[in-house]
């Protein structure tokens, strides 16, 4: 046929394929294509040999002829040298007698190497998607107003708890886990956007979200692909850096007025002790020994609020903190009221601390009155000290309401309290953690609903 037909001849050379027919016994009887030539030199000199005797033909591409012409068609692939072929048999007839076999070889060695490349591609951006510290994505929009992903990276987990497979089952969970004041985000998907999500566990985490809309052949948006990253530790330090310059600005307020305040009770102070030299022990000079020592107690009070504005150092020396306690405890009992109970638990021979006596007076006044006002039907607190390695642990631990997560977590918050209107500035706390953090400690609370709470202080000891 193809020796009959010069142009189609040409035709089939211009082309990547081998073509050929043979005959029952798999003698070539036609070899045409422009790949013929891997065959042997001369490809047309080849007709009339069995398939099977080329050196080039591999043994399964024998063993297809004979089982082309027991099943009527059948599909293989080889390899010449570099170039690998699919092929494509058919069984011959004459009539109803068995004429041999027709097969042509299409050369996919280019598609191959394209595909390979693609998939090395694919791999490659998918390795780097999968080692990125923030979530990508890709959505498909499903008319009129469905989607689904078409891949999430596995940081999702690790970050929210969600596994990718969750989404694609389910792709409404992106949607469900959203914290519900941040639902505005899915008005526009093209817009970048920060948002906060409800993690598996509970935990509230902050994103940052960057979107491209993908045009499908219409024009119209037919897929969402975007970069989702964590920003919670940002977030944090954001607040962070918001406490501090309250806590700078009130440390300020705080600074001025005990400076103006201390000026008055030191007139009052002298006052006092002159009108005690003109009355000795005569009438009112009880009183006025009263009088002064409110005065002297107040005046450490201001000098601590001048501490805390940064407007004095505080006299820092190395002290028994149980000495301290001990020291306070007759102030401490006259704050709480009848229906509550101070205790004291003192590890002894704990080593000292370096801190400011007033400081630590103010710490545990401060401590045990929101102790006192978190029990309103009565209880124990208990003021306990042990030590830790190198540090001293002081810990305020009451029987109260106790506090919820959300409260606990902006307890230290200047301003923030949840007394009734007259009970509280808000500032107790934040004023303690000032002080706290000015002698190399830390404060911790630990609390939870209908279980009190334990105000835990941390402080370096001397070596």
């Amino acid at each position: 046929m193809m020796e009959n037909s010069p142009r189609l001849s040409g035709l089939f050379d211009a082309l990547p394929v081998i073509i050929w027919t043979t005959d029952a016994q798999f003698r070539l009887t036609e070899l045409a294509g422009g790949c013929a030539e891997l065959l042997g030199p001369e490809p047309r000199r080849l007709t009339g040999r069995r398939i099977g005797d080329l050196d080039r033909v591999p043994a399964h591409l024998v063993e297809a002829h004979t089982t082309t012409l027991e099943t009527g068609a059948s599909n293989t692939a080889f390899s010449l040298g570099e170039h690998t072929f699919e092929t494509t048999l058919r069984r011959l007839r004459r009539g109803r007698k068995v004429a041999g076999v027709a097969g042509i070889a299409l050369d996919v060695t280019e598609r191959l190497i394209s595909q390979e490349a693609l998939a090395e591609s694919e791999a490659r951006f998918r390795r780097i998607a999968e080692q990125a510290p923030d979530v990508i994505y890709r959505i498909r929009l499903v008319p009129p107003d469905g989607f689904e992903y078409d891949y999430v990276s596995p940081m999702l987990e690790t970050l929210t708890g969600y596994t990718p497979e969750e989404f694609y089952e389910n792709p409404l969970l992106s949607l469900e886990m959203l914290h519900p004041e941040d639902r505005n985000v899915l008005d526009s998907l093209a817009d970048p956007a920060t948002y906060r999500v409800i993690a598996k566990d509970g935990s509230i985490r902050w994103f940052e979200r960057r979107n491209t809309i993908v045009p499908g052949p219409d024009g119209t948006p037919a897929f969402v692909e975007g970069i989702a990253r964590d920003i919670t530790q940002a977030k944090e330090l954001e607040q962070q850096l918001r406490q501090a310059q309250k806590l700078e600005a009130i440390g300020q307020l705080a600074g001025g007025i005990a400076h103006d305040f201390n000026n008055m009770l030191t007139a009052i102070g002298g006052y006092t002790e002159l009108a005690l030299e003109q009355i000795g022990e005569g009438p009112g000079a009880h009183e006025l020994r009263h009088a002064a020592r409110a005065a002297e107690q107040a005046a450490a009070l201001t000098q601590q609020l001048l501490a805390f504005g940064r407007r004095r150092e505080p006299t820092v020396v190395a002290l028994d903190v149980n000495r301290v306690v001990l020291s306070v405890e007759p102030m401490l009992r006259r704050v709480i009221e009848e229906h509550v109970v101070l205790e004291l638990e003192l590890a002894p021979e704990l080593p000292s601390v370096r801190a400011d006596d007033s400081q630590l007076h103010q710490v545990l006044l401060n401590l045990v009155v929101n102790a006192r006002d978190a029990m309103p039907g009565g209880g124990i607190v208990l003021v306990r000290t042990s030590g830790l390695g190198r540090h001293v642990l002081l810990e305020v631990v009451d029987e109260g309401v106790g506090m919820d997560a959300a409260t606990a977590a902006r307890a230290l918050d200047p301003f923030f309290t949840t007394k009734e209107a007259g009970r509280g500035t808000g500032l107790g706390l934040a004023i303690v953690q000032g002080i706290v953090e000015q002698l190399g400690g830390s404060l911790t609370l630990e609390s939870s609903p209908g279980a009190g709470t334990t105000a835990r202080i941390v402080l370096p000891a001397t070596l």
